[in-house]
């Protein structure tokens, strides 16, 4: 099997795989079909003009292939993109302040014991050294 049979032999695959897909959204997720398809018709277009351009086929198959792939990213750039009623304007970009409630003292049914440090209580006494080993003298 020589490198370019290998090669369309996986570009196959990927394509069955990407139709598989399609038909599991048709089947089983119907409602995000209509979110994906654009991008899923994207990459299926790149791949079969993929395909067509490694089998041989001319410039009029494959240039119909890029089209379409390119007017599904579009659709799907489109799709992705927030209405302009829906964006915010420059005046709600703004931090508003919120109006709060007003609070109340918040009484703790055990308010925390505050310990101070006592003064001058502690015992002063010289720091400890450490234990050193016997000086030996080499031999």
């Amino acid at each position: 099997m020589t490198e370019q049979t290998l090669l369309l032999h996986l570009v196959d695959l990927v394509l069955a795989v990407s139709l598989l897909e399609l038909l599991w959204l048709l089947l089983r997720r119907p409602a995000l079909l209509a979110q994906l398809l654009p991008n899923l018709l994207a990459g299926l277009s790149l791949t079969l003009a993929l395909r067509l351009g490694l089998g041989g086929a001319g410039l009029a198959w494959v240039a119909p292939c890029l089209a379409a792939a390119g007017a599904a990213h579009l659709l799907d750039l489109r799709a992705r993109r927030q209405p302009a009623e829906l964006k915010p304007g420059p005046s709600e970009l703004a931090v508003q302040p919120r109006a709060h409630p007003p609070t109340q003292p918040t009484v703790h049914p055990n308010p925390p014991v505050v310990r101070t440090a006592p003064s001058q209580s502690w015992p002063k006494t010289a720091p400890r050294r450490m234990p050193t080993a016997p000086h030996q003298s080499p031999r």
